[in-house]
């Protein structure tokens, strides 16, 4: 396996996916991984009880949070000199909520954290998948202005699946492409001057694979990260064992031709260097 690691695998703690989580780890060493991350989804710390009554919950409740780092550094121990495990959150991205997702960073000794942007609070608490009231042009504008805003936050290690807007909310027009393609540059250059890495999803590649606006959109991407030199992250976004490192040997085979050679991981919140 030339990609190393898979720093995007989620648990059955989150609620939408599947499979014991030692399933994951053995998956990942029969697919010869050397390092994987667990980062499952933090739930909406950020909403109050009767907003989330009224919003979908994709994530973890704040009360699991040491039994999932319980469980996950168990494993650690169990496969210690078989495949090294790093435990991590993914957490949405909320601008002005930052402190409050701290505390739960800080409450433990987690190795990383990645932040995504699930829903923008100034068009609503909806999955950005459901504004289907809201012109999609906003949509993008206010994505790109979170995702910009997250990576210079510098409070997480990485921004994952920039490509999750497109995947959702579907590029239609010319309009939206210009609106993309400048998104994705100005978020790559922010990136590049700050201490966030950007994650490239093998979930987007598949996208990527199979919609020909996907594949502008994703290859612009990598180019820009060619272009600008980012740190960078993999992850397969795994819901279920199968998918861990799923797509890996096809992707680094792509980020090749691009000049996309090193990958970061984390121990601790310091990074690591891993060649493809």
């Amino acid at each position: 396996m030339s990609i190393p690691m898979d720093y995007h695998i989620h648990t059955p703690y989150c609620g939408h996916a599947y499979g014991e989580i030692i399933e994951y780890v053995e998956h990942a060493i029969a697919a010869g991984l050397k390092e994987i991350g667990f980062s499952d989804h933090l739930g909406r710390y950020y909403l109050t009880p009767s907003q989330l009554k009224k919003n979908w919950e994709w994530g973890m409740r704040e009360e699991l949070v040491p039994k999932y780092f319980g469980d996950v550094s168990d494993l650690q121990k169990l496969f210690d000199g078989h495949i090294r495990i790093r435990i991590g959150l993914e957490v949405d991205f909320i601008e002005g909520a930052q402190n409050t997702a701290s505390k739960i960073l800080d409450s433990l000794p987690f190795d990383f954290a990645i932040c995504s942007i699930h829903c923008l609070p100034s068009l609503g608490w909806k999955h950005l998948a459901r504004y289907t009231e809201i012109s999609p042009a906003t949509v993008y504008k206010e994505y790109f202005k979170a995702a910009e805003a997250a990576v210079v936050s510098d409070r997480f290690q990485s921004l994952a699946h920039l490509d999750f807007l497109w995947r959702y909310v579907d590029c239609t027009t010319n309009e939206l492409k210009s609106i993309a393609l400048k998104g994705i540059e100005q978020t790559v250059k922010a990136a590049s001057k700050s201490q966030t890495a950007l994650e490239i999803n093998s979930n987007g590649f598949h996208h990527a694979l199979i919609d020909p606006v996907g594949t502008e959109l994703f290859g612009f991407f990598l180019d820009q990260i060619s272009i600008h030199k980012p740190s960078v992250t993999i992850g397969s976004d795994a819901h279920e064992p199968k998918n861990v490192a799923w797509l890996f040997e096809d992707l680094a085979a792509i980020l090749k031709t691009k000049g996309i050679t090193s990958i970061l991981g984390f121990e601790q919140k310091q990074s690591v260097v891993f060649e493809i």
